[in-house]
């Protein structure tokens, strides 16, 4: 197993397959750390998706 995403991207690259998080999976954890942010700066509850 790789010890991060950014070699098993790497990886994945190199032997044309599909990483262990894709962009899907990548997008929705991006998603939850802004609605968290956007949370704490406006003091409200976030609805996902944002």
């Amino acid at each position: 197993w790789p010890t991060n995403v950014v070699e098993d991207m790497i990886g994945a690259l190199r032997e044309n397959r599909e990483p262990l998080i894709n962009g899907s999976e990548g997008r929705k954890s991006l998603e939850l750390v802004k609605a968290i942010y956007e949370s704490d700066r406006t003091e409200k509850v976030m609805k996902l998706p944002l």
